[in-house]
């Protein structure tokens, strides 16, 4: 079974935290790791599944062109190793809050996608959504 799915409604805080979802909280006993996921969303790995994805994009994109460059870059480079609080809530680095277009007191959504899970604008997310169904 994979152990992210479904979605659930939050809200990002002024304080630019948001809660990680109670059922998703075991699988991180360290640090989740945050980076710019596809689509401006944040997305959100266990340490183990970061790794997987890291091996899997070094293995498929060829750092000697510019978008394989890219690609790392935006990966690597925005990871941020970040602890969840006694409440369960993620404290969000600001640059990642800038790249999803979040606000403060937000509507946010979680969305599982198997290995990790994103943490989306709730207006981006409906209207990426709506734009596959047509």
């Amino acid at each position: 079974m994979a152990p992210f799915i479904g979605q659930v409604p939050y809200q990002l805080d002024d304080k630019g935290r948001v809660p990680m979802p109670p059922r998703f909280r075991p699988f991180f006993e360290g640090p989740a790791i945050l980076t710019a996921g596809a689509d401006k969303c944040i997305a959100v790995y266990t340490q183990a599944a970061f790794d997987t994805e890291g091996a899997r994009l070094e293995s498929t994109v060829d750092p000697s062109t510019r978008d394989g460059r890219t690609r790392l870059r935006k990966f690597f480079g925005n990871a941020e190793p970040v602890n969840k609080d006694v409440q369960g809530r993620l404290n969000i680095p600001g640059r990642l809050i800038e790249y999803a277009g979040l606000r403060p007191n937000s509507p946010v959504v979680v969305v599982g996608v198997r290995d990790h899970y994103e943490i989306w604008d709730r207006d981006v997310l409906a209207a990426l959504d709506e734009e596959g169904e047509e």
